[in-house]
């Protein structure tokens, strides 16, 4: 019960205001060879959460590629939580220093214009 009051406590005392991005995100867990897939749920200047279907333990350093970014970018960073949820699980990433923020907020921008490519063709 303790775990779960820290958690919720984290959550609402973010520093950098999330912002809803659905962006592909391959990712590799620091050592394992398996590189894994899922989606982006939100991004901000700090990190990231993505959603997946298993735990990730907080503290695993985690590697993160956007394949529809190009060219393609990596980030590195840690699990600070995973929440689970009925059958998906959350996963929230700090990334490790503000360089890497910055290469987030790009790749949201291209994202975002990729998105709206196709209303104006």
């Amino acid at each position: 019960m303790e775990a779960d009051n820290k958690l919720n406590q984290q959550l609402t005392e973010r520093k950098y205001i999330r912002h809803p991005a659905e962006i592909p995100v391959k990712y590799k867990l620091s050592g394992e060879k398996r590189k894994r897939t899922d989606t982006t749920k939100n991004i901000s200047f700090g990190g990231l959460c993505f959603r997946t279907s298993s735990f990730i333990e907080p503290g695993t350093k985690i590697t993160l590629r956007f394949p529809t970014v190009h060219p393609e970018v990596e980030l590195t960073g840690t699990v600070v939580w995973c929440l689970e949820k009925e059958d998906q699980v959350d996963v929230g990433v700090e990334f490790e220093d503000e360089k890497e923020a910055y290469r987030v907020k790009i790749i949201e921008e291209i994202c975002y214009s990729k998105k709206y490519e196709t209303y104006f063709e």
